[in-house]
Formats: structure tokens, C-alpha cells, sequence
């Protein structure tokens, strides 16, 4: 394994095969964005938050342990790839794209501040354990857009789009 030295970054990019394990000690933030590229594998230790100012792709293999990963940009920001995360906070401004392959064995926060919407992919069906808007918990059920035929509609956290969570 390669370990990935603790401290903050602009765009963080992954490259080459191997194991890359991240062991946060404290809170870190990528301003920009973080790129997780075919053959490596990205596994964070710790049960930290990592701030990210700018997009998410990952096109190989990702493992969030019990860390929390933020998106807290002043625009739109998009999630791509497949990704198991622990804990997803959706926050700052701006239309978050988050798509299928996505995943939350924790609890997806989505605005605890600012005015962030999420976007989810077309058709796609996200699951998450937990589900936060606004600082308030929600119910389990289907949550989504106007348009996403979920059980439990609100088009001010979600842009109108036709996916939808299983929470």
C-alpha cells in the first residue's frame, strides 16, 4: 500500500495501480477536485471529513471506511463512478449531480447550510441508510423531485430531476 500524506490539497489525482490509503488525523480539504483514476484503489482510514471544493470521478476502486466526504462548493459540483460512501454531505451553493453507483451506509446531509440542491441521475435509484435535510432526519421511504414519482417529494432539496434515494 501507498500511503497518501495527511494534509491538505488543491486537485488530487490518483494514478497507477495500487492500494492508496489515506489515514486523515484531522479534518482535510481539496479545494479542487479529486480524481481517482482505473487501477487504483483509494481507501481512507479514519473517521474524518474530507471537504472537497470541486468534482469527484472515480473510474476505479474507492472504500470510504468510516470517513465523512463534504461537498461544500460555491457552484455546481458533480459526483461521478462508483461510490460507497460512509458519510456524503451536500452543502455550500449550487446544483450537486450525484450518479447512479452512489451509495451512503451512513447519512447523506443534504444542506445543512447554504442553498445546495441535489441533482440525482437520470432514472438512477440511490440508497442511503440515513437521510438529513436541512439538519432535520427523515423518514424512510423514496425521496426525490416533482418528477421523480418518489413517495415523499421536496423540489427545494432536490433538483428536478427523475431520479430518486431510497432511504
Amino acid at each position: 500500500a501507498q500511503p497518501v500524506t495527511d494534509r491538505n490539497y488543491n486537485n488530487l489525482i490518483f494514478s497507477a495501480a495500487g492500494n492508496k490509503t489515506w489515514t486523515m488525523a484531522a479534518s482535510r480539504t481539496a479545494n479542487g477536485s479529486v480524481t481517482n483514476n482505473s487501477g487504483s484503489t483509494l481507501t481512507f482510514a479514519g473517521g474524518q471529513i474530507l471537504v472537497v471544493g470541486g468534482n469527484w470521478a472515480n473510474s476505479s476502486t474507492f472504500a470510504a471506511g468510516t470517513s465523512t466526504v463534504a461537498f461544500s462548493g460555491g457552484g455546481n459540483q458533480t459526483i461521478t463512478g462508483t461510490n460507497p460512501f460512509s458519510g456524503l454531505v451536500l452543502s455550500g451553493s449550487g446544483i450537486k449531480s450525484v450518479a447512479s453507483g452512489t451509495s451512503v451506509s451512513g447519512t447523506l446531509n443534504i444542506r445543512p447550510s447554504g442553498s445546495a440542491t441535489m441533482s440525482i441521475g437520470t432514472g438512477a435509484s440511490l440508497t442511503v441508510s440515513n437521510l438529513s435535510m436541512g439538519g432535520l432526519g427523515r423518514i424512510s421511504g423514496t425521496w426525490g423531485s416533482s418528477g421523480s414519482g418518489a413517495a415523499f417529494v421536496n423540489d427545494t432539496f432536490f433538483d428536478a430531476t427523475t431520479g430518486q434515494l431510497n432511504v
